[in-house]
């Protein structure tokens, strides 16, 4: 077996290896679903080149053995990937009311979809006053069971921009009756937000 034999074999059976990086990349380091797969794409690619480059030239049997290796871990790195956006999805907010830039009283009813809320976390409102750049957790909202929910948040002062953040937080997180300079070092990575302005 020639170097670029072991060359091609190891890439090959990196393929899963490498769609395990993506996943890791996006769960612990809260990375872009979009680097995983670009990630593995690109690695795609390689392994496709490689192989087919090295193999085109040898006897069909053991080409073919090559090929069907190769379509056997690249099913496996498929599975792997269905299993993260189908099996095991991620959290998913969105506001539908208010819709952003929106003209709004003192105390704004919001609602809008979640789906996919994990054990140990929660969804809440969130209002965050622009001007003195603080975070005002509002009420803890419950989706029914068509992903719907429905709360309010107080905005105090009138003329002013806010932000009204509906995010998934830990459990831990208080979401009511407290001012926050920030959201901690471990922001939410699951949210949605609207801009809109006072009366």
């Amino acid at each position: 077996m020639d170097k670029l034999d072991k060359v091609s074999k190891i890439l090959a059976i990196s393929q899963p290896i490498i769609a395990l990086l993506g996943l890791i990349l996006i769960r612990q380091f809260k990375l872009s679903d979009s680097i995983g797969i670009v990630l593995e794409a690109v690695w795609t690619l390689v392994v496709i080149f490689v192989v087919y480059y090295r193999n085109i030239n040898i006897a069909p049997e053991v080409r073919n053995k090559v090929y069907y290796i190769s379509a056997i871990l690249l099913l496996i790195t498929a599975l792997l990937y269905y299993g993260r956006f189908n099996i095991f999805p991620d959290p998913y907010v969105k506001i539908e009311s208010p819709t952003s830039d929106a003209i709004v009283p003192a105390t704004v009813i919001v609602s809008g979809i979640a789906k996919n809320i994990k054990n140990g976390s929660k969804l809440c409102l969130i209002n965050f006053y622009i001007k003195d750049g603080k975070y005002y957790p509002q009420m803890q909202v419950l989706p029914n069971q068509g992903g719907k929910w429905t709360g309010k948040v107080d905005l105090v002062y009138g003329n002013e921009k806010y932000q009204i953040w509906a995010a998934v937080v830990p459990v831990s997180m208080l979401c009511q009756d407290a001012v926050l300079k920030d959201l901690g070092n471990d922001p939410p990575k699951y949210f949605d937000q609207v801009y809109v302005s006072r009366l």
